[in-house]
């Protein structure tokens, strides 16, 4: 822990967006030497001169965390140099929850302290960066960024200690590593000319530009120096292969100073990278100064395949343009290998989707958001227990999840974050990921420490329930009735929107049942029987009442919505599965409700949301699973063939959402836990995998071998 370490800051006033460079010296004599930071919102660690490591764990004002990063192999048995650049957004975004600026800092020597942050700590605006107003990459991820290596530094002065005394904690998971530049290819290069206006979004600069492509001997010189030619300058756009996530990374000579616009994006569906899309701008602008120049931004990762410069310059050499990969290191040891190629890919591939959509938590999309949502992560969770082994991680996630309750007692959209609109439903899937995560580690104590959230998300959405055994969905302008991005579904009609509780929606209701089943199992589990016994009666009582009121017996189709005059409406393959998951559906309907998931004569579902369908067929895999395994191929075999390297948010891709659709969303690997507990038949049987259910089931896609991880750390194998 801190021992003398104080948190500081600039000695100015604040605004948001701001950069900041903080410099100290140290005498180091041997030994281990470690450091302890923590910022608000983002750090960068220098040790004479050179890059060391950059990040922090998402958290709040009420459970600071701190980082540990070893410096022995860095430091030096003289004086040393140490920079500490914090950044702070200070601007709610769904990844961050505004708070006050600071950094703090101290150096143990053999667990001596040696170095700490204070009032003396030098400090000064980071000359680098434009600090203060700037443009949005995204609302969810916040502002974008502008480098300018030809400004001067100015003097270091001393720093301002903010007074606060914040409770800090060791960060819950692993550190990131940062890889070796992902090698990136030239795949098209020629001249441009400017075609926006000059109060249009920064991100119009890309978008809009007029392109010509030119052979790469058109625009180079022998020397291999670009030339700008008779237009505004040279555009050049990269490669990295496939999808990644990592920080910037540029190197680049010019032969005077000149601007450099970076623009980055998942696709060349346009003929260029995507920069600008209703109202995103995934775009920084850098400023070069004459010769040599090295651009890295150690404070956002970004997403991306391709990147596209656009550089003003008579002459410039680019020695290198792209990332440098950050991943979570996930545990080893868990395996899965299958007879069928296909399988083998999509399998393959998921896996990747899932590593590139979590950090310092699970990410809804590496690109656009980077947000953690209880829905989409969710399915990380259970895929990642058996892809993983990963267990961790997912506690980290659903404790962050918890601490942002709000006083409507539901959980933030994100975490953590303020977000001015709220799913309700989603809510209510954390409490069937604690379930899933009790479920599969058998940690009950972190379990106990949930149990109150859970109770109060669960007990308050019971309460309102109607004489008619069904609750009503959300009213008020803050509540999107939203269950998935279908039609009918979407809840277009309440998204900040006036809504009144004058509709009873099947999947709300389906969910909540959910909710209430998993906190009977949980109860059930930790030995509250009393509590689970009632639970179990509220959840039978909803059952009935969703069949009662949504099912049409004569069609064996669950309706989506009713009105308060007993009106059916809308057919959609998610209502149909959330149903039949929740338990909502008797015996005898079964069969019929069953056959209505396959015949394609209503809404199709979603790929997150598959999930629901999938394991309602699997449950009958007898008659179900070759068609399960069909399907799969359909879908995910379809992005495959149309060059996948993750999975999409939706199968529309990059045209989804207008045009701004994911091509990495951690909630579509679906497949992959279906693979083990479905394909392999891997269930566990008690708490913890203490007792394995081997289910057998037809229509799988022939594994050679199954192995996963338990939270204990035991490998187990299945043939």
């Amino acid at each position: 822990m801190f021992k003398n370490a104080k948190p500081i800051w600039l000695n100015a006033p604040l605004k948001e967006n701001t950069y900041a460079l903080f410099k100290s010296e140290f005498a180091y004599a041997g030994g281990d030497a470690r450091l302890l930071i923590a910022a608000d919102s983002h750090y960068a660690v220098y040790l004479n001169g050179t890059y060391i490591y950059s990040s922090q764990f998402a958290d709040d004002e009420g459970r600071r965390v701190y980082d540990v990063i070893d410096l022995s192999e860095n430091v030096k048995t003289e004086i040393n140099e140490l920079l500490i650049g914090g950044y702070c957004t200070l601007t709610d975004s769904s990844v961050y929850k505004a708070g006050k600026p600071y950094v703090i800092f101290e150096i143990f020597e053999n667990g001596r302290s040696i170095l700490h942050s204070s009032q003396n700590t030098l400090s000064i605006l980071n000359p680098l960066y434009k600090s203060g107003n700037a443009p949005l990459i995204t609302g969810q991820m916040g502002y974008t960024f502008h480098m300018d290596a030809t400004r001067e530094e100015t003097e270091f002065a001393p720093s301002a200690e903010t007074g606060d005394d914040y409770i800090f904690i060791p960060r819950p998971i692993k550190n990131c590593v940062m890889e070796e530049r992902k090698h990136s290819r030239l795949v098209s290069q020629g001249v441009f000319r400017d075609a926006y206006e000059k109060d249009e979004p920064i991100g119009q600069r890309i978008q809009k530009a007029f392109l010509s492509y030119r052979e790469i001997s058109e625009i180079t010189d022998e020397s291999g120096v670009f030339l700008k030619g008779k237009n505004d300058g040279v555009y050049l756009v990269y490669d990295l292969g496939e999808e990644e996530t990592g920080l910037m990374d540029i190197e680049i000579e010019v032969s005077e100073e000149s601007e450099i616009l970076v623009g980055w994006g998942e696709h060349l569906d346009d003929m260029r990278v995507r920069a600008y899309v209703g109202t995103r701008n995934f775009i920084s602008v850098l400023k070069a100064k004459k010769g040599k120049n090295h651009f890295f931004h150690p404070y956002r990762r970004l997403g991306l395949r391709y990147m596209q410069l656009h550089i003003y310059a008579q002459k410039a050499y680019v020695a290198y343009a792209g990332v440098r990969p950050v991943h979570y290191p996930v545990p080893e040891g868990a395996d899965l290998v299958l007879k069928d190629a296909l399988h083998q890919m999509i399998y393959d591939t998921c896996k990747r989707t899932l590593l590139l959509c979590m950090h310092e938590h699970y990410e809804d999309c590496p690109w656009r958001e980077q947000a953690l949502y209880a829905m989409d992560s969710r399915n990380q969770m259970l895929a990642g227990y058996y892809v993983f082994g990963e267990y961790d991680f997912a506690k980290a996630s659903l404790e962050t999840l918890a601490r942002t309750l709000r006083p409507d007692n539901l959980l933030e959209l994100c975490a953590p974050a303020r977000v001015a609109v709220n799913i309700p439903t989603f809510s209510m899937m954390y409490v069937v990921a604690v379930w899933e995560y009790l479920l599969h580690s058998g940690d009950k104590e972190f379990v106990l420490r949930m149990l109150p959230v859970c109770e109060t998300i669960v007990e308050n959405a019971v309460a309102r329930i109607r004489e008619n055994g069904l609750a009503p969905r959300y009213g008020g302008t803050d509540k999107w009735n939203f269950y998935e991005w279908s039609d009918h579904l979407d809840g277009h009609d309440s998204f900040f929107k006036t809504t009144n509780e004058d509709r009873y929606d099947a999947p709300m209701n389906a969910f909540l049942a959910l909710s209430v089943s998993r906190l009977s199992m949980i109860y059930d589990a930790i030995g509250k029987k009393s509590e689970a016994e009632r639970m179990q009666k509220i959840c039978i009582s909803l059952r009935e009442a969703i069949h009662e009121n949504f099912y049409d017996e004569k069609k064996g189709y669950y309706y989506s919505f009713m009105t308060l005059d007993g009106k059916l409406s809308c057919l959609d393959e998610l209502t149909q599965a959330i149903c039949i998951y929740a338990g909502a559906c008797p015996e005898k309907n079964l069969t019929k409700a069953l056959s209505r998931l396959t015949d394609g004569t209503m809404v199709p579902v979603t790929l997150a949301y598959s999930i629901f369908k999938y394991e309602s067929l699997l449950k009958h895999a007898g008659k179900y699973g070759a068609w399960v395994r069909n399907d799969i191929e359909m879908q995910w075999g379809s992005m495959l063939l149309r060059g996948a390297t993750t999975f999409f948010e939706t199968i529309k891709a990059g045209d989804d959402f207008d045009r701004a659709g994911s091509l990495c969303h951690g909630w579509s690997a679906v497949p992959a836990y279906l693979y083990f507990a479905y394909g392999a038949g891997i269930q566990p049987g008690e708490i913890g995998f203490k007792n394995v259910n081997i289910q057998k089931a037809s229509g799988r896609p022939g594994i050679l071998k199954a192995q996963i991880r338990t939270k204990d750390g035991n490998l187990i194998r299945f043939k």
